[in-house]
């Protein structure tokens, strides 16, 4: 298929998806100029907390839009041994990348700012990462991972480790999920985080 220039709604973005090769997903990321307003059907918030709102699934990729509040952020997690762009499309974020340093702790490695029509990139190899919304307002930021990632590997302040989940949505094309939830899978997974 060949790729157009620049991709300007969320049904252009599926379409070049499910006829592309995930090799080819670099390309997609970088053609993104979707406005806000074509988000409008998978736009979901809650009082507090972000909302993690699948727009498309398939075998080779999932599509992600996450509205965030003032101030929400993820904990420090990886990316379950897949692949993840990041679409900035309203608002200010913050990332923070993470690296594991001789002692098995994870130090701070890079900090960033996005804003609207920014993208980045993160992987297992990379690291681990965390996002913020810094600005005072609701924001908006498209998540595009190669292959689904049904769970990740996430901080925990409250108990000091590292532990997997299982991963969930707030809603699914456009329709509310009943009762998501943070599910418990696995064995914890010891690492500590260096204070500085």
């Amino acid at each position: 298929m060949k790729l157009m220039s620049h991709i300007e709604s969320v049904d252009e973005l599926v379409e070049t998806l499910v006829q592309t090769e995930p090799r080819d997903y670099v390309a997609i990321a970088q053609m993104l100029d979707i406005p806000s307003g074509d988000l409008k059907e998978y736009t979901f918030w809650k009082d507090k907390g972000y909302t993690r709102n699948c727009i498309e699934r398939t075998e080779n990729f999932e599509l992600l839009l996450l509205c965030w509040n003032p101030g929400d952020s993820t904990p420090i997690h990886c990316h379950g041994e897949q692949r993840c762009w990041v679409y900035q499309v309203t608002g200010k974020m913050e990332e923070v990348l993470y690296k594991e340093n001789a002692e098995d702790e994870l130090v701070k490695d890079i900090e960033r700012t996005l804003e609207p029509g920014d993208i980045c990139y993160m992987d297992d190899s990379i690291g681990y990462h965390t996002l913020h919304n810094i600005s005072d307002k609701k924001c908006m930021s498209l998540h595009l991972y190669a292959k689904p990632i049904d769970s990740c590997t996430y901080y925990s302040k409250k108990r000091e480790e590292f532990i997997p989940k299982e991963m969930y949505y707030h809603s699914y094309k456009g329709e509310l999920v009943d009762n998501p939830k943070w599910k418990s899978k696995g064995k914890t997974v010891h690492r500590s985080i260096k204070q500085n």
